[in-house]
């Protein structure tokens, strides 16, 4: 996410699930592409599982994926913690404006968090804009406020990933992933360890009679 003072470094490519980021990595890369998330029908297909396959993999719930505990491209994280630092230093209406920020970012990552189908921080940064008639504050230096949007977005998945989770506990659900899960107490959460992409992934997912995608 950091360039060399900013200039075009030849050596790199870059590859990107988010088309409107293609124009910010153009100057500063090589190559930059959009590569649009997919999956390989072969590996993920219907597939008829044996009995120690559905033992070891079966779930009534499953959820496969990271806890994104902390990550360093968090930009929620990252953000809120540079205005946290300038406020102790910050007087009047200085103070008075760095709280506003932090209520901007809040209400933010709170709207977004109650949406789980439709990615909304670009609108809604831009209402709250209008409505407290001020732009919202992102790093100095920043190469562009969508990258800033998306690395905010990292945060809120976390968020999302952790409330649907604990939401579904009470009945029951299989957790697959980075270790980051062992460290969460869930009650009715059990985490299953880590599932191999190409050869585990599948298998649970088909046995599962429901797999949560968030």
């Amino acid at each position: 996410w950091q360039f060399a003072d900013g200039k075009r470094q030849e050596s790199l490519f870059v590859f990107t699930c988010s088309p409107e980021q293609v124009a910010s990595y153009q100057p500063l890369a090589r190559h930059a592409e959009f590569l649009p998330f997919a999956t390989d029908l072969d590996l993920f297909r219907p597939m008829d599982l044996d009995a120690d396959e559905k033992a070891r993999y079966g779930a009534r719930i499953s959820f496969a994926g990271t806890p994104l505990l902390d990550n360093p491209v968090d930009g929620y994280e990252r953000i809120r913690k540079g205005l946290l630092e300038m406020r102790v230093k910050a007087v009047g209406d200085e103070a008075a404006h760095l709280d506003t920020e932090l209520s901007m970012l809040e209400s933010l990552v709170e709207t977004q968090c109650r949406d789980l189908f439709r990615w909304k921080v670009p609108e809604i940064v831009k209402e709250l804009e209008r409505l407290r008639g001020r732009t919202f504050l992102f790093p100095e230096g920043a190469t562009d406020r969508e990258t800033w949007m998306i690395l905010i977005g990292v945060h809120i998945a976390m968020r999302q990933r952790l409330e649907a989770v604990k939401a579904l506990a009470p009945m029951g659900i299989d957790v697959w992933g980075s270790e980051g899960w062992a460290r969460l107490e869930i009650p009715g959460m059990r985490y299953r360890g880590f599932a191999e992409w190409g050869r585990e992934l599948p298998r649970v997912l088909n046995a599962s009679e429901i797999n949560l995608n968030v």
